[in-house]
């Protein structure tokens, strides 16, 4: 298993992507959450979706992700980091 240590300057982008997307999204539903999620994990998370493209099949251990408190953040965060794996 490969680890992959994401830094402050990345994790504080997630949350705020994270927190921007909470915000556009007042129904707190799952579809309403893709719509603004889908295809934007690669630019949030670029060394995610390049240690993707260099070995798929390998399991990815994040560290350094923000430490979330609410089911709709982390549902987002989920949405967000599996864009980039396929």
């Amino acid at each position: 298993m490969r680890a992959l240590d994401i830094d402050r300057s990345v994790s504080t982008k997630i949350e705020n992507f994270v927190n921007s997307v909470l915000s556009d999204t007042p129904s707190q539903s799952d579809m309403r959450f893709a719509e603004h999620v889908l295809g934007k994990g690669r630019d949030v998370v670029p060394a995610l979706a390049e240690a993707m493209e260099e070995a798929p099949w390998e399991a990815v251990l994040l560290r350094g992700l923000p430490a979330l408190d609410d089911v709709a953040q982390t549902k987002i965060l989920t949405l967000l980091l599996t864009a980039p794996v396929g």
